[in-house]
């Protein structure tokens, strides 16, 4: 009792209820179905033996009985699946399950021999058909003899009626040799002419006199009739041949002739060929006004692609979708892009901004419905970021059937020419108002001296004309400058180039601005090395001479103005640096970028306390780059400047002995 306590209703596992964790809609779903598949497994067994019982003469009864045996075993597990939900009898459990597995095992063994013995048992419906089929083969050879009799009666009217039929057909076929509208001819194996159709006749304008046993290459052209010769013996060795034929008429009109020969054996006569000519030269003319269209067409494309590929415009095109389809090299080129990043792109959300896209957008519906919007302009964003204001015209691209295909347009870049217009206008508006200021001080001052309310030889009389005079010497300054600087642009001066040495350059340089600094009580400092560069000595004097007035202009009294010459080397070659550094009152760094700009000073009321027309600069950023060389600034605020520039060194290390004695003085600017 105890051992089967053990078996039944162990207690060192827990049940299998725990590993639900006894819901109820889990549990009772396990339970339903582990004792469905048990009644199931239980029934068919059974039903089995009953089979089995009732018929005797059903073979491999101990498959039928294995497969009862291992179906039973298969129940039971799932039964032991609903005992171990309560009660943990998974020894039990697990043996049963290796009882199962055996039954399993044995059954498939079992079945291995059996399958072809089972295989090789005949179906009763095969039996019944063999029956069937002998009875139906005896029936049908009574009817083939009866058939044999009847179809012996039937041949004899067939063979009337083919008789006929032939007649017919040679009739017929006679009837489309005369009609047909290609020459044929009949020829024997030498090449003669036995028979030829009407067509023949009337094309040609021969006789059939004329023709009858006559060869055939006898009325071709002569380049012709010497291919025939050389092709007549491969056409009877293949039977057949194709080939281009010139057949020259009685009127001396030459046809190009589509030839085809077939050599026809027949069994009752002797064998003979048939030509085949079809008038092609109509066609032949038409393949050579196609090929000459084609050539153009394709001279055109050339010329087309490389006005595409070398012109100094944007080409792009884009389809009825608004996808990029094409670009040209140029386009590529300033927008930076290659042309696999750009096909297939929308054109407006991929290249315009996102403040013009709605305009860009109706502008390009409006062209493919036909609405009249081929001139616009529109901004590019680049692949770096860089905005471009490109001038578009614009043409719709039909397809064949006359729908909207899309649009091409060629645009160029006007970035350049607007940028020219603003600083056009900015230039106006400066020198307008740099030339006003003077011009009212002049006026005012004389103004009051015509008018008499100041005496010329009184105190405020003498101040009024002094303000004239300093106004109109400005002013004289300021137009001299910006011719100056058109001139240096424009490339209208030209420099004179020379090797000069660095320290007379200095010198010379010190000494136009010595007296100004005198003034000032600056003190001037000369840093520097005697090289040799390679330059226009006038013209690197006046570039240190304003670049020493402005220090000058700018430094405190008692502070100390350095001037430095090194070498300096970079990737590109020896170059020169020059600096001029002060103690003076600094730049703001949101100023140093534009310093070098027309009339761009950092204070604006400098021009009219310091003096200078805010051009000075500007000339001598134009003459260092003429030079190749390059000027910038550095600077601190509130403890002074530093302003460099670099030129080449001269190619040779032996100064020219043409001292800058005949230079000439440079005005202070």
């Amino acid at each position: 009792m105890e051992i089967l306590q053990k078996i039944f209703f162990p207690t060192q596992f827990i049940p299998h209820g725990h590993c639900y964790l006894w819901q109820p809609e889990l549990v009772w779903l396990h339970l339903l179905s582990d004792v469905l598949i048990a009644i199931a497994y239980y029934s068919i067994p059974i039903m089995l033996i009953y089979f089995v019982r009732k018929r005797d003469d059903v073979p491999f009864r101990g498959i039928f009985l294995l497969f009862g045996l291992f179906i039973t075993t298969c129940g039971t597990t799932h039964l032991m699946a609903v005992w171990t939900l309560w009660h943990p009898a998974y020894w039990l459990s697990g043996t049963i399950k290796a009882i199962t597995a055996v039954v399993s095992i044995y059954t498939a063994l079992s079945l291995i021999p059996t399958i072809p013995a089972a295989l090789a048992l005949p179906k009763p419906e095969a039996l019944r058909q063999i029956n069937q089929q002998l009875g139906s083969e005896i029936e049908d050879r009574k009817q083939a003899e009866a058939q044999l009799h009847q179809l012996n009666q039937e041949l004899e009217a067939r063979v009337e009626a083919r008789t006929a039929d032939l007649r017919d057909s040679e009739q017929r076929l006679r009837s489309l040799f005369e009609a047909a509208p290609d020459f044929i001819y009949v020829l024997d194996q030498q090449g003669l002419i036995q028979q030829v159709n009407s067509t023949t006749l009337e094309q040609s304008g021969y006789a059939e006199s004329d023709l009858i046993g006559q060869p055939l290459d006898r009325f071709l052209s002569s380049d012709s009739q010497a291919l025939c010769q050389q092709e007549f013996t491969l056409l009877m060795t293949h039977g057949n041949h194709r080939q281009e034929m010139e057949f020259v008429c009685k009127n001396g009109q030459i046809l190009t002739m589509d030839c085809s020969c077939t050599v026809v054996a027949d069994d009752c006569l002797d064998a003979y060929i048939l030509v085949l000519q079809r008038d092609i030269t109509q066609r032949k003319q038409i393949e050579t006004e196609r090929t000459k269209l084609f050539a153009t067409l394709q001279e055109s494309e050339q010329r087309w692609s490389s006005f595409l590929r070398d012109v100094r415009l944007m080409v792009i095109g884009v389809d009825s979708r608004g996808q990029v389809d094409y670009a040209n090299p140029y386009f590529l080129s300033l927008m930076d892009y290659r042309l696999s990043d750009i096909l297939g792109k929308n054109w407006v959300e991929s290249f315009i901004p996102p403040y013009q896209q709605p305009q860009i957008e109706k502008n390009f519906q409006d062209i493919l419905n036909h609405e009249n919007r081929p001139r616009y302009q529109s901004t590019l964003v680049t692949k770096t970021g860089e905005e471009r204001i490109i001038s578009w015209t614009s043409t719709l691209q039909k397809t064949l059937e006359g729908t909207s295909a899309g649009v091409l347009s060629i645009g160029e870049d006007v970035t350049e020419r607007y940028a020219i217009d603003r600083m056009k206008d900015e230039f106006i508006s400066v020198v307008s108002h740099e030339l006003r200021t003077p011009l009212t001080s002049i006026h005012g001052a004389l103004d009051l001296l015509t008018s008499g309310l100041l005496e010329p030889q009184s105190d405020r009389g003498q101040h009024a004309l002094a303000i004239a005079a300093e106004s109109s010497s400005r002013l004289v300054q300021l137009v001299n400058d910006i011719l100056e600087l058109e001139r240096l642009e424009s490339g209208k001066v030209r420099l004179h180039w020379s090797s000069v040495s660095t320290h007379e350059l200095i010198q010379r340089a010190c000494e136009v601005v010595e007296l100004m600094a005198e003034r000032g009580e600056i003190r001037l400092e000369m840093v520097e090395t005697d090289l040799c560069i390679w330059a226009d000595g006038d013209r690197l004097i006046q570039v240190l001479t304003n670049l020493l007035s402005n220090a000058i202009k700018f430094s405190e009294p008692s502070s100390t103005i350095w001037v430095t010459v090194e070498e300096w080397s970079i990737p590109e070659g020896s170059q020169v640096r020059f600096t001029v550094k002060d103690q003076g009152r600094g730049i703001p760094p949101n100023k140093l970028e534009r310093i070098f700009e027309r009339f761009h000073q950092v204070d604006a009321s400098d021009s009219r306390s310091k003096g200078g027309t805010g051009l000075g600069l500007a000339i001598c950023s134009s003459i260092v780059q003429q030079h190749g060389g390059k000027i910038w600034v550095e600077s601190i605020l509130g403890e002074g400047s530093s302003f460099s520039f670099t030129v080449p060194r001269c190619q040779s290390t032996v100064l020219d002995n043409a001292p800058l004695d005949n230079f000439p003085k440079i005005k202070n600017e």
